[in-house]
Order: structure tokens, then C-alpha cells, then sequence
């Protein structure tokens, strides 16, 4: 692997988007979670139970693809001296 900054640049600008579009999927859910939690989730009681344990898990499952991209930004910006703008 190439360890030049201009590599690990562009590895970081390909990383971002991954990393923000599994985000954003996951805030979505959060989202919808809240709803049912503060009650403005327009839905049965029993509905709101089965979509909660969906949505928990599908949580769980983009935290398993993120973590890794997580990682491989940490080692970046460290690598980078935290300056990856």
C-alpha cells in the first residue's frame, strides 16, 4: 500500500462517502426510534415493538460495516497529524 499523503488523501476522499451514506442510514433509524420512544410514532403499540427490534437490528448491521471504515479513517488522520481537510 502507498503511504504517501497524496495516497492517503485519496483514500480518505474515497472512505468519506461510504462512511456518510452507512451514517445517514443509520441516523435515519435513530430517527424513527426516537419517534416510537416520545410516543410521535404514528403506529400500534404492537407495530412499534416489531419495528423498534427491526430497526435495532439493522443498526447493529451498519455499525459492523462502519466500524471498519471508522478504523481506517482513525489510522488515516492519524497518519495525516489529524489534518485530512
Amino acid at each position: 500500500m502507498d503511504l504517501t499523503e497524496e495516497a492517503l488523501r485519496a483514500r480518505w476522499a474515497e472512505l468519506t462517502p461510504q462512511f456518510e451514506e452507512k451514517d445517514a442510514a443509520r441516523q435515519e433509524r435513530w430517527v424513527v426510534i426516537n419517534a416510537i420512544a416520545d410516543g410521535t410514532w404514528e403506529g400500534t403499540l404492537a407495530d412499534s415493538k416489531v419495528l423498534d427490534a427491526q430497526l435495532r437490528e439493522e443498526i447493529v448491521a451498519l455499525h459492523a460495516e462502519i466500524a471498519p471504515i471508522e478504523t481506517e479513517r482513525a489510522i488515516i488522520a492519524r497518519a495525516l497529524g489529524g489534518k485530512t481537510g
